[in-house]
């Protein structure tokens, strides 16, 4: 999953404002449920965004992998029709979402994207989102193959997502392996979402 750190502190207080977008759009909602316990992880992405001028025909985003890596498929359930741009850095996979028709300005979109990785160790171990543009919310659902021990990242610097020396704020595990977080008002370039440690590393990736 890429995106998510600190940036323009106004945007914690207020509504994302269409002129800080340089793509020309920003997100409404985004929605991300991670099932870690069917052996190859899944990652089922649901997106809603509002086009900020006329003439939008495609959404760029990127995932976060490990370095070297790239053992994850994308499937476009609805919404659009996938583009690989290819690795656009060691440990970053861009892609884009090609509209099958232009938006005018104002306008909301519907997307949904099914992402499936070869292994759990295909990725790291914490799943959050580091926005490009401003994103009014962020509902992040993780099933844990097991009871990690789980904590949560809110308004982070990237950096600091992998950094054990920064510790977030301590989650509960439901009996079912579960969590569900929700964040609103997401600031671009900080990270949201949730990191944890099991006995046998487990992974998912950095949204966008």
């Amino acid at each position: 999953m890429d995106e998510a750190i600190e940036v323009l502190a106004e945007l914690a207080s207020s509504s994302p404002s269409p002129a800080l977008s340089p793509d020309s759009w920003h997100t409404a909602s985004l929605s991300v449920s991670l099932v870690l316990d069917q052996g190859a992880p899944l990652v089922l992405e649901q997106r809603r965004i509002v086009a900020d001028r006329d003439g939008l025909t495609s959404l760029d985003l990127a995932v976060s992998l490990p370095a070297g890596r790239r053992d994850v498929s994308a499937t476009v359930l609805y919404g659009g029709r996938l583009v690989d741009r290819g690795m656009e850095a060691s440990d970053r996979w861009g892609f884009a979402l090609a509209l099958p028709r232009p938006l005018t300005r104002g306008e909301s979109w519907e997307s949904s994207v099914l992402f499936r990785l070869s292994s759990p160790s295909a990725l790291h171990p914490h799943m959050v989102c580091v926005p490009r543009q401003p994103c009014e919310s962020f509902d992040l659902r993780v099933r844990f193959d097991g009871q990690p021990e789980v904590r949560v990242l809110e308004g982070a610097f990237q950096r600091d997502v992998s950094d054990p020396a920064y510790r977030g704020r301590p989650h509960a595990v439901d009996p079912s392996g579960e969590i569900h977080l929700r964040f609103q008002r997401l600031t671009p370039g900080l990270a949201y979402g949730a990191r944890w440690v099991t006995d046998q590393v487990q992974g998912t990736g950095d949204r966008g």
